[in-house]
């Protein structure tokens, strides 16, 4: 949602559209002087989530700054994609939630790092709309049938609070903003 927030607002903004990206780029380079873990894909900020290295604090702040970096850049017509930020963003708020989880019910808690990999696979299931093949990668990394189980219920739940909101996925959403049809498979095509 912030993405085409951003874009809205962008697109009300009274500047030349080839200047947008060079103010989505000084926004975000602001942005990372707070949070450098915004800039690029996000492989090293993800690993010490899934390492329960980062404190509760700097998870919560680095998942808003990778949010609100994510929306500017899209939104103000940068090129990039939303699947590595998905997962930079699902790490950082399951770890936090780890943290709460694990500190008031540490008998129950499997650790942070497990709600990293569970927030990881719930973030990118309602980005690309592929719940199954989500719960797959996470079973295909981890051999954990416990983990898997939790990986599906919370896979189940951000794709149906995504599909709710957006009728499907956040690409589906790209696609008809691009009027690109999402094609149908009807019962003959089975």
């Amino acid at each position: 949602h912030s993405i085409i927030v951003a874009g809205q607002l962008a697109e009300r903004t009274p500047v030349p559209g080839w200047l947008r990206p060079a103010i989505a780029g000084l926004a975000v380079g602001l942005v990372a002087l707070a949070f450098p873990q915004v800039l690029g894909v996000g492989y090293g900020v993800s690993e010490q989530a899934l390492l329960a290295t980062l404190p509760f604090w700097v998870l919560i702040g680095v998942g808003a700054a990778k949010i609100l970096a994510t929306a500017i850049s899209l939104g103000w017509g940068f090129t990039g994609g939303v699947f590595s930020p998905s997962l930079v963003i699902g790490a950082m708020l399951g770890g936090a939630y780890g943290i709460v989880a694990t500190a008031v019910f540490p008998e129950y808690s499997s650790g942070a790092a497990a709600y990293t990999l569970v927030g990881m696979g719930a973030m990118a299931a309602a980005v690309l709309g592929a719940p199954i093949s989500t719960t797959l990668i996470v079973f295909e990394m981890t051999g954990d049938y416990a983990l898997t189980l939790a990986v599906m219920l919370a896979v189940v739940t951000s794709s149906g609070i995504a599909q709710h909101f957006y009728g499907r996925s956040f690409f589906s959403v790209q696609l008809k903003q691009r009027n690109i049809s999402n094609p149908t498979i009807s019962s003959r095509d089975l």
